[in-house]
């Protein structure tokens, strides 16, 4: 997989090789250049000593002439020996289909014929012997004049070889430049692209991190990265998503058996208070006609008794009693009802025990009487 690092490393190294190629292409064309260049100055060279060597061939020439020195016709011949070998290092540089390669042939041919026309000068025995210095002198001015148009067809062959070398170099400068341009430029597209797939990769996460925050926790995960530092924080962010769903989706099952659970609870509560309403209306049914029966015992005894005051009164008591008990569903009352049809109770046992007990109710002053019903004072 892709790093950042590598991919920069790659194009660092791919640019540096270019600028590299560049500079190596640049000193290999400069360093081909001083070569032609010093090949055509050795050649401008080679050219004056040419004239240089013939010089000092005619004057040697003319100071034997005058002289009749050995030495200077010794110096003649070696001048002499000199031009051709120069011509000979000379003619394998020149053209083969240009006019120096003629020139070269004609000043061979003068020089040839000249040495035999010194060599019979200055020998009568050898060959002819009517050669005088005057056709020799004539004979230099001509070979002159040929070996200078042989001079100047050579230099402008090398002086154009040399400015064909250097149209040349400026073509190649020019286009090694341009691809150093183009290199430089693919470089920069290399990169170009990988901030893009950088950016937009980043764009996702930040497209999905709002999504998230948004709780759109179902929304596909992020697809994985080419670029490994990338595809960590992807791989990071899904988990992370994944795992918010999955504790979303466990906070929601539990939610669901606690609603159940307290949905159970609640019907349990609801069958205990069934259950204890059950038991309290047995024992109710159990104890109302025991007291029933004892109260009108009660009443048959006052009334026996000729005591209308207390007949009424305890029927009025179990009278206020028996409604409570044939009207209430429930088990809960009001406070000022319990107390009232706690007072019946007590002036009923009271009647029954006919002072043996005393009973004394005191409901305190924490509760207050309104509208005949008694509340809670907070």
């Amino acid at each position: 997989m892709k790093t950042f690092g590598r991919e920069i490393q790659k194009h660092t190294v791919l640019f540096g090789g270019i600028v590299i190629a560049y500079a190596f292409l640049i000193l290999l064309m400069f360093w081909t250049h001083m070569r032609s260049y010093s090949d055509y100055m050795d050649s401008y060279r080679t050219t004056n000593q040419l004239e240089t060597a013939y010089s000092e061939s005619r004057t040697y020439f003319h100071l034997y002439n005058k002289e009749r020195n050995p030495t200077a016709l010794e110096q003649y011949q070696a001048s002499e020996s000199e031009v051709r070998r120069i011509l000979r290092a000379i003619e394998p540089d020149i053209a083969p289909d240009g006019s120096g390669r003629m020139m070269v042939r004609v000043v061979t041919q003068m020089l040839d014929h000249r040495e035999e026309v010194i060599d019979s000068y200055v020998s009568p025995g050898r060959g002819r012997s009517n050669w005088n210095i005057d056709y020799i002198e004539e004979l230099d001015l001509l070979l002159q004049n040929n070996l200078d148009l042989f001079t100047n067809a050579y230099l402008d062959e090398i002086s154009a070889f040399y400015a064909y070398q250097a149209g040349q170099m400026r073509i190649r400068l020019v286009l090694l430049t341009l691809s150093l341009l183009v290199g430089s430029f693919f470089v920069l597209w290399l990169n170009t692209r990988m901030f893009r797939r950088v950016s937009s990769s980043i764009g996702k996460l930040t497209e999905a991190t709002i999504q998230v925050r948004n709780k759109h926790f179902d929304a596909p995960d992020i697809e994985p990265d080419e670029y490994e530092e990338i595809n960590l924080v992807v791989q990071a962010f899904n988990d992370m998503k994944r795992t918010i769903r999955e504790m979303l989706a466990e906070i929601s099952r539990n939610f669901e058996i606690r609603e159940r659970l307290t949905e159970q609870t609640l019907e349990n509560e609801r069958q205990k208070r069934y259950l204890a309403e059950s038991k309290m209306k047995e024992l109710q049914m159990q104890i109302n006609p025991h007291f029933l029966f004892n109260t009108l015992s009660l009443v048959m005894r006052s009334i026996q008794l000729d005591e209308k005051e207390t007949s009424i009164t305890l029927i009025q008591s179990i009278s206020r009693i028996l409604r409570s008990c044939i009207e209430t569903n429930s088990l809960a009352i009001p406070l000022d009802e319990e107390i009232e049809l706690l007072e019946s109770y007590l002036l009923i046992q009271r009647i029954h025990c006919r002072g043996r007990i005393t009973l004394h109710l005191d409901v305190r002053k924490s509760y207050t009487e309104s509208n005949g019903i008694y509340l809670f004072q907070q």
